[in-house]
């Protein structure tokens, strides 16, 4: 370089900064690479390469930053409800989270007698949890193994099973909220040790007096599914 010139393209002025200090004054300690490994040190200061998108940029003293390479919910940076700053999710308001996947709005827990999950349970980033094992549902409104339930659905068994009962001739339009499954023997019937989920097993009576016998749960999916007997 001429003299008062220095640097690798001899760009820098050797009264602004001494040659020795550059890199240093490049590093963000002695341990890591000048710029991140994703920069030129430049008089002593880092230029961050460009991105190809001119959406995603690095940024930093060192380079060491960048809004791209944050957490992902939904194959969407910071769940789409953010922004990255510094490999960081900044979430937008009513969303938390490293990725920004986890919604504060409590609307979708609110049961219909607008109490958070019926007073059973917590809203957990916009879903209830419920704290009593007995219930289920999306505000824990469904409790399968609770007195009353083999009654509730009684007639709707019995119509949709056998095509007799008191709703027999309503039975499409008010019995199709569960899914039926006939087997042969009560044995066959799901065991309380079968399914992640409770069952209640039930017997009734029909509209010919003959007793029936039935399951009722809310499965995972929150799916109301029935077994039944096929055979009085």
């Amino acid at each position: 370089c001429n003299e008062g010139r220095v640097g690798r393209q001899c760009e820098c002025s050797s009264n602004d900064v001494a040659t020795e200090d550059m890199d240093r004054t490049c590093r963000k300690d002695n341990g890591t690479d000048i710029c991140s490994n994703i920069g030129d040190c430049v008089c002593g200061t880092c230029e961050c390469k460009k991105r190809d998108n001119p959406d995603e940029r690095y940024s930093g003293l060192y380079c060491e930053c960048d809004n791209f390479n944050c957490d992902r919910s939904g194959n969407k940076l910071c769940g789409g409800h953010g922004r990255c700053e510094c490999r960081v999710c900044v979430c937008d308001p009513m969303w938390t989270g490293s990725a920004c996947d986890c919604s504060l709005d409590n609307n979708t827990c609110m049961a219909s007698n607008k109490q958070i999950c019926n007073g059973r349970g917590t809203c957990e980033c916009g879903t209830c949890k419920c704290t009593d094992p007995k219930f289920q549902g999306p505000t824990c409104e469904t409790c399968p193994t609770c007195p009353g339930v083999c009654t509730e659905h009684k007639e709707c068994v019995q119509c949709r099973a056998f095509g007799t009962g008191e709703k027999k001739d309503t039975c499409e339009r008010d019995c199709s909220y569960f899914n039926l499954i006939k087997v042969k023997d009560r044995d066959k019937l799901p065991q309380p040790n079968d399914a992640s989920y409770p069952v209640m097993h039930c017997k009734e009576r029909d509209a010919n007096d003959c007793w029936f016998y039935y399951t009722y749960a809310v499965n995972n999916n929150t799916e109301k599914e029935v077994h039944v007997v096929d055979t009085l």
